[in-house]
């Protein structure tokens, strides 16, 4: 009996913290949630705030006016243009390279229309898709198209923007109507500076008299580059010499040409005397040869 008894601070079948609580004390759990949101809220003054997201789609928008009268652009993604001259000054300057002018310009049609719709698009890039070259002749008037590609929602959308290649130089302008397939003289061009097609302005650095006009021209017109040849070395209508080469013996004779032709091109003529034309190969100035399986070259 002398022995000292101790109570036990939960007696059997009762909740460990049920006492804990009836006394006010606070539990584990609580206990826990007071301390976080203390640390939480001594913290939030020395972390800054996580940066925002950048944004997934570029802006196209051009510079807009501020309050100040500055202009100030918005922010694109980089790599994307924002502008119309963005997107196309690199095309600009390799169709500068390509023509040789240092004062070069492309004269855009409809530019402020076309971006508009463009600049709903992402991941926008340009193109050239053609070189408009007259239908029938070889007549380059400078105008192209370009292909811009972008996306929206997801699939691929594309535009056609058209505009007209101008260089400043010295072009050759025809003083007076001149049907094709005769040869320039010094009284049929004059050279003028102003802007022009690339493929006049190539023209122009080559005397236009003693070359030959593949196409029509009225008065007023600018020679393109590809309207101009070397003249023919035969000539239709004019006398020339016909050669002819058989096995064992060759023959000369005069005759006629009936088409121009260049060397290396059958062109058919007609004898002196003869009833019949010839058919012969252009070999030099004012010169065919006709030959005959078997005759010499």
């Amino acid at each position: 009996m002398g022995a000292d008894r101790r109570l036990p601070l939960v007696s059997r079948g009762e909740q460990p913290w049920e006492c804990s609580r009836a006394e006010g004390t606070p539990s584990p759990l609580s206990f826990s949630l007071v301390v976080g949101v203390v640390l939480g809220l001594l913290l939030a003054g020395s972390v800054p705030p996580p940066a925002p997201a950048a944004p997934t789609r570029p802006s196209f928008l051009p510079p807009a006016s501020a309050g100040t009268g500055s202009a100030v652009a918005a922010a694109p993604v980089r790599g994307t243009p924002s502008t119309p001259a963005a997107l196309l000054a690199p095309l600009e300057e390799s169709l500068r390279q390509a023509c040789g002018c240092d004062s070069f310009e492309v004269r855009w049609r409809d530019l402020a229309g076309v971006w508009a719709a463009a600049s709903r698009l992402d991941s926008l890039r340009a193109e050239v898709e053609s070189t408009k070259v007259a239908s029938g002749s070889a007549r380059d008037t400078g105008a192209l198209v370009v292909r811009l590609r972008g996306r929206e929602r997801g699939r691929t959308q594309e535009l056609l923007l058209s505009g007209d290649e101008r260089c400043r130089a010295a072009g050759w302008i025809v003083r007076h109507a001149l049907r094709a397939q005769v040869v320039l003289r010094d009284g049929d061009v004059e050279q003028v500076t102003d802007w022009l097609p690339p493929a006049a302005a190539r023209a122009g650095r080559v005397p236009a008299a003693g070359r030959y006009t593949r196409r029509a021209y009225t008065r007023g017109e600018w020679i393109s580059e590809a309207d101009l040849g070397d003249p023919p070395l035969v000539r239709r209508g004019e006398a020339l010499r016909v050669l002819y080469a058989s096995t064992g013996f060759h023959l000369q004779g005069i005759g006629v040409a009936r088409a121009d032709g260049w060397e290396g091109d059958l062109v058919v003529a007609r004898l002196e005397g003869a009833t019949r034309d010839c058919r012969g190969i252009v070999t030099g100035p004012g010169q065919i040869e006709v030959r005959e399986p078997g005759g010499n070259p």
